[in-house]
């Protein structure tokens, strides 16, 4: 590294004010020059690599959901090179960027090995508040050779707002024998947050499907959907058609409202007359609201 020189110089005689100048400048330059060596140094040791491991971050691209107990945030792989041992002992997380913390309830760390899919099957560790904008799993865990992934998931408040985003990355990955940074693929992706309208099991109907979403002339939002009662099949089936409404633009919604319901027409069961396939629109010129869907009567099995 080259030091340099004092910016002033002169052949005229040094006072003791211009020796004292020279000594401070002298004294700043080499604490300048001592920090830099120091702050360079510290930087090529947290991006020294480990023989044998590398990692990476990525995201599924889908907003985070209110009602639902899993949000799967990112996947972190540690890829381990034959022959290497290595034991995982924490992952540490970064939040900087969320737009409220509060949003948050808790977040989960799940290991789901050699497979890339995410799975709460095998949790690490419990569930964890957020306090601050940084967390840290401890981990005891050995890693095999190949893929290890883990999977950061969280929960959120049912009061979290659907105008807000989540940002997350892991900023290190601690192991046996050092840390590393893992790369990150696409730093700059948040997550948008949604609510989970209708769940599997929800009023008791088994599966919901086929969503179609306007809004009113009067800014009410109108979800219509398939209600699935017995088994998520197609038609032929037990199927009627759902509506929920939301008047402050998807924050909270309406408990649901059965607008389609065919019965036991033609003397033929509710499984043989099934509704399906909803369709919603709006007319802005007389407010007229227009729903339809696709009716089967008969035709078992079909």
């Amino acid at each position: 590294m080259r030091y340099l020189e004092p910016v002033t110089r002169s052949d005229q005689p040094v006072t003791s004010e211009g020796r004292q100048l020279e000594s401070t400048t002298h004294s700043r330059w080499f604490t300048f020059a001592a920090m830099t060596l120091l702050l360079f140094s510290q930087a090529v040791y947290a991006e020294r690599p480990i023989p044998g491991i590398t990692s990476r971050v990525t995201r599924p691209v889908h907003p985070i959901l209110i009602r639902n107990e899993y949000g799967p945030l990112l996947r972190i792989l540690i890829q381990v090179d034959p022959g290497t041992q290595a034991h995982l002992n924490s992952l540490t997380f970064q939040l900087q960027g969320t737009d409220d913390l509060k949003d948050l309830d808790s977040l989960s760390l799940f290991a789901s090995g050699e497979k890339a899919e995410f799975s709460p099957a095998a949790q690490v560790g419990p569930s964890l508040s957020l306090a601050t904008p940084s967390i840290t799993f401890p981990v005891d865990q050995p890693l095999r050779e190949g893929a290890n992934h883990f999977w950061l998931s969280c929960r959120l408040n049912d009061s979290a707002s659907i105008l807000h985003s989540i940002s997350a990355t892991c900023s290190a990955v601690v192991i046996s024998n050092g840390s590393i940074a893992p790369r990150d693929i696409n730093p700059v992706m948040r997550h948008r947050i949604g609510v989970a309208l209708r769940k599997h099991n929800d009023d008791g109907v088994h599966t919901y499907r086929i969503p179609a979403l306007t809004r009113s002339v009067k800014e009410t939002l109108l979800a219509v959907y398939d209600m699935r009662r017995n088994e998520g099949r197609d038609l032929q089936e037990d199927i009627d058609i759902g509506l929920s409404r939301s008047t402050d633009s998807g924050q909270t919604w309406e408990p649901v409202r059965v607008i389609m319901d065919m019965g036991e027409y033609g003397g033929l069961p509710q499984s043989q007359n099934g509704c399906s396939d909803p369709g919603i629109v709006v007319d802005p010129q007389t407010s007229e609201i227009f729903c339809f869907a696709l009716w089967m009567n008969g035709k078992p099995g079909k």
